[in-house]
């Protein structure tokens, strides 16, 4: 199972959200997705993190993931060299 893709080399596409340990996408591409999601790590916050109207990294409620605020957001667009990062829960709560 993925556990994200790019469109067109720019758009970045992931269920939950983004990761303080992903620096580049061949981050991604090593993490074994053949195993059981652990409770925390890359895999994890990829499923789990969620955007926050706030600054920074934050604490997830749910006890997986992290919180990210839009400052986040726009360094992860440098980081991963992409244009716009979408959550497919979040579209498809617009549709």
């Amino acid at each position: 199972l993925s556990l994200s893709a790019v469109i067109a080399g720019k758009v970045f596409c992931v269920h939950g959200g983004l990761s303080p340990s992903i620096q580049n996408l061949d981050q991604i591409r090593t993490i074994d997705r053949k195993q059981e999601v652990p409770h925390d790590g890359p895999m994890c916050d990829l499923l789990w993190s969620d955007p926050e109207d706030s600054i920074g990294w934050g604490v997830s409620p749910r006890g997986a993931g992290y919180l990210f605020g839009s400052d986040v957001v726009k360094v992860s667009y440098l980081l991963l060299m992409l244009f716009f990062v979408s959550e497919l829960y979040s579209c498809m709560t617009t549709i």
